[in-house]
């Protein structure tokens, strides 16, 4: 997974395409920050951790840690800070 890149998201049972803005590197993990357009005006920003399936392609998961959640999310909100 790369800047740039247009990725596919199924968000409630419904495909949309999405572009990853930055990949962030924390605590020995990537996350994947990118952005789903919502019109031609507003999009919304999504934090993914980036992991691998057995054919080691690049997949997002939520991240289900709390602690994990805030630090990221902190990282990312002094990134537009």
């Amino acid at each position: 997974m790369k800047e740039n890149q247009k990725i596919e998201i199924i968000v409630d049972g419904v495909a949309r395409l999405a572009e990853v803005v930055d990949i962030i590197q924390y605590n020995e993990n990537e996350y994947a920050l990118y952005s789903i357009i919502n019109d031609e005006e507003t999009s919304d920003l999504f934090v993914s951790k980036i992991k691998h399936d057995e054919a080691g392609n690049d997949i997002l998961v939520d991240i289900e840690d709390a602690e994990e959640k805030r630090q990221v999310f902190d990282i990312v909100s002094k990134m537009f800070s």
